[in-house]
């Protein structure tokens, strides 16, 4: 009985999507679908999601754009159409949705074919605004400035070739302090022990504060930030200790996101450490949570396989 009652609800939840789906389809006029993303909120609980789909060619160098947005219930809230430039030998590919109040920032990354990669040569940003049901032009962060994309020669790859990094910029949807967390991204990976600082800047893009590390980093020795959480008045930080590609330890750091300031850090694995983790930070209840699952120490110590079981931690 049980087993027929899972059933039917299967088959009533598959026939509900898919009539849903269907109805976004003809809504859109079955335009092509570009891009479909989960849209976080301020506690990165989801919120909804974001649909981008082509239009038609407007010349040469633009195309037609529309967005749909879509609450979590996969209701309507918001559908505008945008122009979107075309670079030569350059595919855009919208990567995360981040809701900031009543905007919300799409990130995207400029793609070109490499022989056998794709290598992206910009990160780009739009802000939508949910109350005008606007779209602003594509911007980037880059030495220290927030600019707006205005390439005259349509060439991704001409403007932006010498470049050895690119900036990664996440919109932070904090109500306390909502901004931007912006860090340095090498392209070549055996640069990467050359990062050393982050920047918050707030929503109006003035810079707040810069965290410095890794201040002595060399290829053999040096920490990267692997990972943020922002669930309020904190921001945690998963740091790695590594020397070459090899991990030599994790540890947490607790930033006040006013000021950047240390308020703590916890060593959770170091060279000498029998087990490695997996982290996942929750803030319940005003107390840290750390969660995730532990292994066996190996001479790769990143031999993910033998997984060992769970833990939990609070701070």
């Amino acid at each position: 009985m049980l087993k027929k009652l899972v059933l039917s609800i299967s088959i009533l939840f598959s026939m509900v999507a898919s009539a849903q789906m269907q109805d976004l389809e003809q809504l859109m006029n079955n335009k092509k679908l570009i891009a479909f993303k989960p849209i976080y909120d301020v506690d990165n609980s989801l919120y909804g999601y974001i649909s981008i789909y082509q239009g038609d060619k407007v010349d040469r160098y633009n195309m037609k754009y529309e967005y749909l947005i879509l609450d979590k219930n996969l209701n309507k809230i918001a559908r505008n159409e945008y122009i979107q430039k075309l670079y030569n030998f350059d595919v855009v590919r919208y990567t995360r949705c981040t809701k900031m109040g009543s905007n919300l920032f799409l990130k995207m990354d400029h793609d070109e074919f490499e022989g056998h990669y794709w290598d992206t040569k910009i990160r780009t940003h739009r802000s939508l605004d949910l109350k005008n049901n606007t779209i602003s032009d594509e911007f980037y962060f880059d030495k220290g400035e927030f600019k707006n994309l205005d390439i005259e020669n349509n060439y991704i790859k001409k403007t932006f070739k010498k470049d050895l990094s690119l900036f990664n910029l996440h919109a932070i949807g904090n109500k306390e302090t909502p901004g931007f967390l912006v860090m340095e991204d090498y392209k070549d990976l055996e640069n990467v022990y050359k990062v050393y600082d982050l920047h918050f800047y707030d929503e109006n893009k003035k810079l707040k504060w810069t965290y410095n590390f890794n201040a002595n980093g060399t290829i053999k020795s040096y920490e990267s930030i692997e990972h943020f959480y922002w669930p309020g008045e904190l921001l945690y930080l998963t740091v790695s200790k590594r020397s070459g590609k090899k991990l030599k330890g994790i540890s947490i750091v607790g930033l006040d996101i006013k000021t950047g300031k240390t308020q703590f850090e916890y060593k959770l694995d170091d060279e000498s450490s029998k087990y490695l983790h997996t982290t996942e930070i929750k803030r319940i209840n005003n107390q840290t949570v750390i969660i995730g699952e532990y292994y066996p120490e190996n001479n790769s110590r990143e031999d993910w396989e033998d997984r060992l079981g769970l833990y939990r931690i609070v701070l």
